[in-house]
């Protein structure tokens, strides 16, 4: 039998400790009858139902950190499977496709302002009893995410922590604000919302474009270098 090396040991004997404590703890608190065993047992159920539902929904929202990845590839005129070369084009067919790159990012916008609302909402005031605030704070965001694209490999970086850490958790936030706002989504408090800010989202997207676009022209111009990696 091959022995544990050090290293190995060192993990297991934390790992130990982390597990013990939890128990010893629950152990104490049952015999000293300031809780009972069936609310420590619901309780670390509940735990790791939760932290089940976590690890699973980080593997299902691995599409959609592709998709994250991919948007930043793109400049805002550019749209995936459409051609890049423009040269013998007409006006009409370059309008489009610019049209279509233009498209292409205000799908990514709505996931942006989605995912980044519902992680506002839940961490509380000012955010979830200001809906300018949030809203504010939800279109900042969503430029910081757009303009990343700028600085070496930052996009892939934020991409990575909205897939693991936003999404998951978004996702059960939004279940439990499903919820909240009575379990449809004709609710009357889903529908103002949407009838209110839906359009005023919509019509924030042109600014959100517009700066996206000055910081390519820059780009394109040998005026914009950001690169914060050491020894740059």
């Amino acid at each position: 039998m091959k022995l544990l090396t050090s290293d190995q040991l060192s993990k297991v004997i934390a790992m130990m400790l982390l597990m013990g404590v939890p128990g010893a703890s629950a152990i104490l608190l049952v015999l000293t009858r300031a809780t009972s065993t069936e609310t420590i047992v619901v309780l670390f159920g509940a735990l790791l139902v939760l932290a089940s539902t976590t690890l699973v929904l980080a593997f299902l929202s691995r599409p959609l950190e592709r998709f994250l990845k991919m948007v930043p590839k793109y400049p805002w005129f550019q749209a995936p499977r459409v051609s890049e070369k423009r040269g013998n084009d007409r006006l009409l067919l370059l309008t489009g496709k610019v049209l279509v790159g233009a498209g292409f990012q205000l799908v990514a916008y709505c996931v942006y302002i989605t995912i980044l609302a519902m992680f506002f909402f839940v961490l509380g005031e000012p955010f979830s009893s200001q809906p300018g605030t949030l809203l504010w704070a939800t279109f900042s965001g969503a430029i910081i995410m757009r303009l990343s694209r700028y600085i070496p490999d930052w996009a892939d970086r934020i991409a990575t922590l909205v897939a693991d850490f936003m999404i998951p958790f978004g996702i059960i936030l939004a279940i439990a604000l499903y919820g909240r706002f009575g379990g449809s989504i004709t609710s009357p408090e889903i529908l103002g919302i949407l009838a209110f800010y839906g359009p005023l989202i919509f019509m924030l997207f042109p600014f959100y474009l517009l700066a996206d676009a000055a910081m390519h022209l820059l780009k394109d111009r040998g005026r914009l270098q950001l690169d914060f990696t050491p020894g740059s």
